[in-house]
């Protein structure tokens, strides 16, 4: 057996916050729920400028970075759709008559012009509709929007996408984006490069002093960037989550459209 004896610790004092400490320690959480409401409101006034672009354009936005062979890409993009009707941008005429045909040797069912619009929007063929960007575009029962280069801004982009009519049953609008590109140029560029809301960059192209989100701090629910970080904070919490936008009976809880097939 051991001998010895044993040696108590000393117990250390407790320490009595001050008047001075309790008030301070009051104000700053205070300042912190303050904050914390102040930036709840921020988000939802976003939130009520944004929920009718995507009541609007009803599509999932999204950015694939093009490769360097845009219209081989374009084909395969195209060609997971067989069977579905589909708009397709290009940045010119010239460019716009070359992917037709390139679509037409690959057996694609493509066409441009005025003519194929009429043709498009009475239900026959073409069942891919090619347009320049920027060209006066109405067609009906689009399925999917792709643009194959950038348009000259954001706007530009916005009212191509104004083409579809807001109750059709658009899924998708994608970009081909040149990511090779050196920095954001334009408000587009910056709208394909950069990790925030698409439709609140959008909300804010028509409303500039609406404050931009910060990234996973907000959720539309409804375009690439959000659907691939739905949370708020980028360390995954599970228990706070941003702010998102409420959506229509047509839309799913994943960020999908119940008719998209």
């Amino acid at each position: 057996m051991c001998s010895g004896t044993l040696t108590q610790i000393p117990k250390k004092p407790l320490r009595v916050e001050s008047l001075k400490e309790y008030n301070a320690r009051v104000q700053c959480m205070r300042q912190a729920q303050a904050a914390n409401e102040d930036q709840q409101r921020r988000l939802l006034l976003v939130a009520d400028h944004v929920r009718p672009y995507v009541l609007r354009i009803r599509g999932i936005l999204a950015v694939d970075p093009q490769t360097t062979a845009p219209m081989a890409q374009a084909v395969e993009f195209v060609h997971r759709r067989v069977g579905q009707r589909g708009l397709v941008f290009c940045q010119s005429r010239e460019i716009a008559q070359a992917l037709t045909m390139v679509f037409q040797q690959a057996g694609l069912s493509a066409e441009t012009g005025n003519r194929a619009m009429a043709s498009f929007n009475s239900g026959s063929r073409p069942d891919v509709l090619v347009r320049a960007t920027g060209t006066a575009t109405i067609a009906y029962n689009v399925r999917f929007i792709l643009h194959v280069g950038l348009p000259a801004n954001l706007g530009a982009y916005v009212q191509d996408l104004f083409s579809v009519p807001a109750n059709g049953p658009t899924n998708s609008c994608v970009i081909l984006w040149p990511e090779s590109q050196i920095g954001p140029r334009t408000n587009l560029d910056r709208y394909c490069g950069t990790h925030v809301c698409r439709y609140a960059q959008i909300a804010r192209l028509y409303r500039p002093s609406l404050e931009e989100p910060k990234p996973h701090e907000f959720n539309c629910r409804n375009c690439d960037v959000c659907i691939t970080h739905p949370r708020a904070c980028p360390d995954g919490d599970d228990v706070y989550r941003p702010v998102v936008v409420p959506f229509d009976g047509n839309m799913a809880g994943d960020g999908t459209r119940r008719d998209a097939g």
